[in-house]
């Protein structure tokens, strides 16, 4: 929709810009039931990709990375479409 002046939709359409979504898939569970333990060497706080392998939920240190590049990817986001469009942010 950024490339466009406007867009022009049927009035049954439904149209929504949700945002920038990240999923995460833990594997844990699944591991543990075909008989796979993980091995993986932790280096840092926030090196977390270990944890889909380790873990059956998101840590507090990955749910804080998500969010940030979420964060980041959404300010991208809107900072190109109001630059294109030649309009400020709000």
């Amino acid at each position: 929709a950024s490339a466009c002046e406007e867009i022009y939709v049927p009035p049954g359409a439904y149209f929504s810009l949700t945002g920038v979504v990240i999923e995460n898939s833990f594997l844990r569970g699944v591991l543990e039931r075909i008989g796979i333990e993980p091995q993986v060497e932790r280096i840092g706080r926030y090196k977390s990709a270990g944890d889909q392998l380790l873990r059956r939920d998101m840590s507090d240190a990955q749910r804080t990375v998500s969010e940030r590049l979420v964060e980041s990817i959404y300010e991208y986001f809107v900072e190109s479409i109001s630059r294109d469009k030649g309009r400020t942010r709000e």
